[in-house]
């Protein structure tokens, strides 16, 4: 919105078939939608799943064939107007030809730091009836290599354990255990 292109955000159940040729079909597809809305920004998730390496042993032609057209759309995107970025854990699983000048930068985003998740903790808890007290520094020192999305995912298990169990307040202690039990 900021720079005025259409985005278009996939996953890879949105490209990803069972069915012979359906996988190569729904990247053209969605590659034909963002040239015809371009200039676009092509945002695609879960990238190893999308894009694997063709040369692993036991690889079906149905994969192998589903990248081919990746590869093919991925060539000529930028003169359509098509931004691509694309989003994984494993960059080691995307197939080297991709990596290799279709994929022009590669970013590391790395866990949060200390004052970040501070930071998430203090404002993902702010709305919340928690005792008072709460030691966010505690709980950024405890959560030391967490992603965003882990600690968001502990403030919505203690936010519905504490609805399930009719808990006035959200404790430290009740934070404590459920970071234990996500490590």
């Amino acid at each position: 919105g900021e720079i005025d292109f259409y985005f278009m955000q996939k996953k890879s159940s949105d490209v990803n078939s069972e069915y012979i040729n359906q996988t190569a079909k729904n990247i053209a597809k969605i590659f034909n939608e963002a040239t015809s809305n371009a200039p676009t920004i092509l945002f695609l998730d879960e990238f190893d799943a999308i894009a694997p390496k063709r040369s692993t042993a036991n690889q079906h032609q149905m994969i192998a064939s589903g990248v081919n057209e990746l590869l093919t759309h991925m060539n000529n995107a930028g003169e359509g107007g098509v931004f691509v970025v694309a989003a994984t854990n494993y960059l080691e699983k995307i197939d080297d030809a991709i990596r290799a000048g279709r994929i022009d930068k590669i970013v590391y985003v790395a866990p949060p730091d200390f004052e970040a998740r501070k930071g998430m903790f203090e404002l993902m808890l702010k709305d919340k009836p928690c005792d008072f007290g709460m030691d966010y520094n505690e709980l950024s020192r405890i959560t030391e290599n967490y992603a965003s999305s882990e600690i968001k995912n502990i403030i919505d298990i203690i936010a519905r354990d504490a609805a399930f169990n009719n808990l006035e307040r959200i404790s430290m202690d009740l934070i404590m255990v459920a970071i234990k039990n996500n490590p």
